[in-house]
């Protein structure tokens, strides 16, 4: 099922010259503005195995609201 994201605001952002560029932010589903989430917004380097196996892991156990 698709949901269309309302971006509410942005709640962090580290700005620097070196990094992942990190930037949260907060939103909700259309038509539910009272239900908040956040979305964390970096750059991900595809030699930094290590997270993105702990994603995968995530999927594979079924974890809700992961993007």
């Amino acid at each position: 099922m698709k949901k269309r994201i309302i971006i509410d605001g942005e709640m962090k952002c580290i700005r620097c010259i070196v990094g992942r560029t990190t930037i949260c932010w907060k939103v909700y589903c259309e038509g539910d503005p009272q239900t908040l989430f956040v979305i964390k917004d970096s750059w991900q380097y595809p030699e930094y195995e290590e997270e993105r196996g702990l994603f995968y892991e995530a999927i594979d156990k079924d974890v809700i609201n992961m993007a």
